[in-house]
């Protein structure tokens, strides 16, 4: 993991994230029904709860997914602990509400696929680590808070922590 110390590293992990950012949107583009190339995580009841509250389809994530930036990166690439492969972590703003996306690449590259393994609202604040304060300002995401839901508000207040991650 990249620490925020530096133009270079700073520019170095940017870059990184563009790179996957790009694979993640080309394989997506060549999704087909006969051929799908992403997948929609439907185990994580959160991630369902979310789709509803959101009165969003499945299919909609997609676009979400197409329209991330290296300012929505979280964190990343972190080794999947239960498959191979590395998981990178986003944060967006999806119809006025912060959405917490894990994403992960598989296969090689004849026949990749996306998974979208978490689309739900964050159990704690995000940290995006490639805006600065200015960023955050103008896109209007200097305090997190707020974009919780009232019982996470709860919650994270009675926990005191930190940096977000998902479970």
């Amino acid at each position: 993991m990249y620490k925020n110390n530096g133009k270079a590293m700073c520019s170095i992990l940017k870059a990184e994230v563009q790179g996957f950012l790009l694979s993640v949107k080309l394989t997506i583009q060549k999704d087909s029904r006969s051929e799908p190339t992403w997948t929609f995580s439907t185990v994580r009841d959160n991630n369902i709860q979310t789709l509803a509250d959101l009165e969003m389809k499945t299919a909609e994530v997609k676009d979400i997914v197409l329209s991330l930036t290296p300012l929505d990166y979280v964190r990343g690439p972190i080794k999947d602990r239960k498959m191979v492969g590395d998981l990178w972590e986003f944060g967006k703003e999806v119809k006025g509400q912060e959405v917490y996306i894990k994403l992960k690449l598989t296969g090689d590259l004849k026949s990749q696929n996306v998974r979208v393994l978490s689309f739900h609202f964050p159990e704690r604040p995000i940290n995006y680590m490639l805006r600065d304060k200015s960023t955050e300002e103008k896109y209007g995401h200097g305090d997190k808070l707020p974009s919780l839901r009232k019982s996470q508000r709860n919650k994270f207040n009675q926990s005191g922590t930190g940096n977000f991650h998902s479970k």
